[in-house]
């Protein structure tokens, strides 16, 4: 009896031992997945890091790129402005040398009459 009570102990220890061993087996895996996990995270973090950086350079860039087109079209804006100005001003210029030409027309007809 009771050498079957300490059979029945050392299998039992046997056992608990085996049991013992397997939870470490399977706590070391669940660890090293554990860590490559975080290494594919770590990864992961740092590729949308460098995403997010190059799109905050390229955004900036645009910024600056929609700045400066935007001072080019005020000035040519400005520019156009001058020039249809300038056209008026050449309109009426002709004008009144046309004015001035027909009525010199018209004297020097008054006179040779």
């Amino acid at each position: 009896n009771a050498d079957e009570s300490r059979a029945s102990l050392a299998q039992e220890k046997e056992n608990l031992v085996s049991e013992i061993n397997q939870l470490k087996q399977k706590s070391e895996e669940f660890g090293n997945q554990s860590k490559e996990q975080q290494e594919q995270f770590d990864l992961l973090q740092k590729s949308v890091n460098e995403k997010v950086n190059e799109f905050e350079k390229t955004r900036d860039e645009h910024k600056e790129e929609i700045q400066r087109l935007r001072k080019q079209v005020k000035s040519l804006e400005e520019e156009l402005a001058t020039t249809i100005e300038k056209n008026e001003e050449l309109k009426k210029a002709i004008k009144e040398k046309e004015d001035v030409e027909n009525t010199v027309d018209e004297l020097s007809r008054k006179n040779v009459q």
